[in-house]
């Protein structure tokens, strides 16, 4: 089925579709990983985006229920060289394109990767859209669509990809916690809880806080703490074994941190 993405500058990148039917716009941007496809498409750092993998082959061990980086997809399409037509991996459950498909996500496949991440890397990210089926034949409307869309600047998507309710995080990690304090880091043996970007002030203080290191996304968050109180936590020990939050605190206060680390 014949697939496009679209690309604010006039550009068009053509393909076969796999994945759910339909148009979508976003930011369109490359991830360079060589493994790991299934926890770039579940991580929300990528929400709103149109993410094109530079590995050339991808698909080939299938999906399985253990790997996600939360608790669905949220890149807003997906864009690959080569998808594989066969799953070889003793813990696959579902194929990419069925995965994809079950949650109503886009895919683009033969996509000529090289050529377009040329134009990202060159022009840096643009907007636009990723098309399947019918919605793919009319490329003048994929692009005003891709025109006319407002672009990601300026949006506040922490409220949206957050966490409904605090948790901790409980289950076992192949990593050891470590505490930025100024240039030197520490091991920590506390448990860390994830709270909701909407949490209160005096629900967090005095506790011990980390946040995800989006400055791009905490720019519009004026409803959080102020930056004087907390330190920066990387995206992805946040949003680990299906969860997803902004904000981190640590259960006990010996794991704390005086300065904010930057």
């Amino acid at each position: 089925m014949r697939a496009v993405i679209a690309l604010e500058d006039g550009s068009l990148f053509h393909g076969e579709g796999f994945g759910a039917i339909g148009m979508q716009v976003g930011e369109v941007v490359f991830n360079t990983s060589m493994t790991g496809y299934q926890e770039s498409l579940t991580d929300p750092s990528y929400y709103r985006q149109i993410v094109v993998a530079t590995v050339p082959h991808v698909g080939n061990v299938g999906v399985n229920l253990d790997d996600p980086e939360s608790e669905r997809i949220w890149v807003a399409g997906y864009g690959v060289r080569a998808l594989s037509p066969a799953i070889s991996n003793w813990r696959a459950q579902a194929s990419l394109h069925d995965y994809l498909r079950s949650q109503n996500v886009i895919g683009i496949s033969n996509l000529e990767t090289r050529a377009l991440v040329r134009r990202l890397r060159t022009q840096g990210v643009m907007r636009g859209v990723i098309a399947n089926g019918e919605a793919a034949e009319d490329t003048e409307l994929l692009l005003w669509e891709a025109k006319r869309w407002s672009g990601m600047d300026g949006l506040d998507l922490a409220k949206e990809v957050t966490c409904k309710a605090p948790y901790i995080w409980e289950e076992p990690t192949e990593h050891e916690w470590y505490i930025a304090n100024g240039r030197h880091r520490k091991r920590s043996v506390c448990s860390p809880t994830a709270f909701s970007c909407l949490t209160g002030r005096a629900t967090l203080l005095p506790s011990h806080m980390r946040l995800t290191r989006s400055e791009r996304w905490l720019a519009k968050c004026r409803y959080l703490v102020s930056v004087s109180d907390i330190n920066y936590w990387d995206w992805r020990w946040v949003a680990k074994r299906k969860k997803c939050c902004l904000v981190i605190a640590e259960a006990t206060s010996p794991c704390a941190t005086r300065k904010a680390a930057r």
